[in-house]
């Protein structure tokens, strides 16, 4: 996990842990156990915090918002293990500096829709590995910079 989504995850945590204590039904240390369960529920395996990957921090968090719906109130839309991933595909292909029109042309050849956004995460998993190809070869075709600023 980067810093930023630690961060998210003790204060996330937190917010669940003292709903649990002031309800008086549960101990620091049930509290502490409860943790390890809602990491086996989402997961299937209790794992470190210290471990979570990208999809085991989106399936845990949303494991955390059925508990803080009690506070916040019902959540409307996907679940966040359903929309992160296609996010982080998006960035990802827009990150490679590809024109729009070039990446929407490779999304009709590919897909037959020019709105490659709107593409699920398994054909943008397709894409981004056509994306990045084309990008590489781009690059190996440009001329070398000599300006070394």
């Amino acid at each position: 996990m980067t810093p930023k989504q630690n961060r998210a995850y003790w204060q996330r945590w937190n917010k669940v842990r003292t709903l649990l204590t002031s309800a008086g039904e549960f101990s620091k240390e049930d509290a502490e156990a409860e943790r390890h369960e809602i990491h086996r529920a989402a997961l299937g395996k209790d794992k470190s915090s210290k471990e979570l990957t990208n999809r085991d921090l989106d399936a845990i968090f949303d494991h955390f918002d059925k508990y803080l719906v009690l506070l916040d109130g019902p959540k409307s839309g996907p679940d966040r293990a359903d929309v992160q991933p296609v996010k982080r595909l998006i960035y990802a292909i827009e990150q490679l500096g590809l024109p729009d029109r070039y990446l929407e042309s490779i999304s009709r050849d590919q897909f037959k829709t020019s709105d490659w956004r709107s593409l699920t995460e398994r054909q943008l998993t397709r894409f981004r590995f056509t994306a990045v190809n084309r990008s590489r070869a781009r690059k190996a075709t440009e001329p070398p910079c000599d300006d070394p600023f």
